[in-house]
């Protein structure tokens, strides 16, 4: 058995390496970074007596990108693993043109030209199978990235159920904040990320090689992460159950919750945008005949929105700090304060 592994220097790539050629499985590494895929190749071929076939290639260019296509279509490889990718710091309206190509290029073109060279040998052969590298941010409405990160999951998931009879199987893994350098190449600040968020790369690919095993279409190691994303999946389901809960209700309690919850699936759909939250469920204090008690009231419809807000401020985290912050307060102030209800007057 043979995979190619593209990104495979560092990071997932290289312990998508470590951990196939742990098994016996041949490698064709591909990467920028000649001197590290060198070391990386001479490192496995001695501690596991295994074949390491290196390939420089830059996916953003599409001769080198080629080159790879024409690797990855020949008969001995088994396993794909588009793992190359990076991140951008800027904003899409602003930012240079050429950086977001090289976004799409990589994340996308590379993604989608190597699986099609790759795929028809294996279902002709009837083995074999692709690992996309995606990410939860590809359920997150957060910029160019995060959408580049929505169409290889997509894509995964309509490769996957297309070919689900026979013996190829796709799969996209999914997940959260990894302890690489992915973050620090794109200059990216991640001191307020709690420790509780990270992964382990080796703990990440181990994860994914038995769901792709098992046959999975999608990976997202760690159970936090399978929460928030479940969460971040049906987040506008759960913002409309929520306020159709308090346009319903005449209970107060009712009201609380339905209104955590709106604020809770707004923020997530929406991590920067607190005013569509506040225009979908706010300011409708008095509905079902009476209006939530003083402070229970304030508290239950304001404390949502102040979390969405402090999501935009500080990013994709603050989304994700939300869920149990959102639900403890709910927890809370239902505890404390038994909620009352008092007439309206008109």
């Amino acid at each position: 058995m043979t995979a190619l592994i593209t990104g495979a220097s560092v990071g997932i790539g290289a312990s998508y390496a470590k951990q196939l050629a742990a098994k016996g499985t041949d490698l064709v590494l591909v990467a920028r970074d000649i001197t590290r895929l060198e070391a990386l190749a001479s490192e496995l071929k001695a501690k596991h007596n295994i074949n390491v076939e290196i390939l420089q290639a830059d996916l953003s260019d599409r001769a080198q990108l080629d080159k790879v296509c024409v690797r990855v279509a020949q008969s001995d490889i088994d396993l794909v693993v588009n793992n190359a990718g990076f991140g951008i710091k800027q904003p899409f309206v602003g930012g240079t043109i050429e950086a977001e190509q090289n976004l799409l290029d990589v994340l996308v073109t590379a993604v989608m030209r190597i699986t099609h060279a790759a795929m028809p040998g294996m279902i002709a052969r009837d083995r074999g199978g692709v690992i996309n590298v995606s990410s939860v941010a590809g359920w997150m409405s957060s910029g160019t990235y995060s959408s580049a990160k929505a169409w290889v999951t997509s894509f995964s998931e309509a490769l996957a159920t297309l070919h689900k009879k026979s013996n190829v199987h796709v799969l996209a893994l999914c997940p959260g904040y990894t302890r690489t350098e992915f973050h620090s190449r794109a200059n990216m600040e991640t001191e307020t990320i709690p420790n509780w968020m990270w992964l382990d790369v080796d703990a990440v690919v181990a994860k994914s090689l038995t769901d792709f095993k098992n046959g999975k279409a999608i990976s997202v190691p760690g159970m936090q992460y399978k929460f928030l994303s479940l969460i971040a999946q049906y987040a506008l389901i759960l913002s409309f159950f929520g306020f159709l809960g308090f346009w319903l209700s005449s209970s107060g309690l009712v009201m609380l919750i339905s209104l955590t919850i709106t604020g809770l699936g707004m923020s997530l759909h929406f991590p920067f945008g607190f005013e569509r939250a506040l225009r979908a469920s706010g300011g409708r204090a008095d509905r079902g005949g009476g209006k939530l008690s003083i402070g229970t009231g304030f508290a239950s419809g304001v404390a949502p929105f102040a979390l969405g807000a402090l999501a935009d401020q500080i990013g994709i985290q603050g989304a994700y700090v939300i869920v149990p912050v959102c639900l403890a307060l709910a927890i809370t102030i239902a505890t404390l304060k038994p909620v009352k209800l008092e007439p309206v007057s008109n």
